[in-house]
């Protein structure tokens, strides 16, 4: 019994941390694109697509470079 509740306190544990990384990243990549789309005009547009994270596993993101290529 002990065995496992000490699993299922690891688990949580876990769980736990994996929510919290999932928020920090996506307070990270909102804090990217709010100053993004804060500086961005039609000729700094280039420049603002380099500055985002590499990452296209954002939505908000990926829409923002497919805009880009029109």
């Amino acid at each position: 019994m002990a065995k496992l509740a000490g699993a299922l306190f690891i688990r949580a544990l876990l769980l736990i941390g994996s929510f919290f990384g999932q928020y920090l990243t996506i307070r990270k990549t909102s804090a990217h694109v709010r100053k993004a789309l804060t500086d961005v005009t039609a000729e700094t547009l280039d420049d603002v697509i380099a500055k985002l994270p590499k990452t296209d596993n954002v939505l908000v993101i990926a829409y923002i470079r497919k805009i880009s290529v029109w």
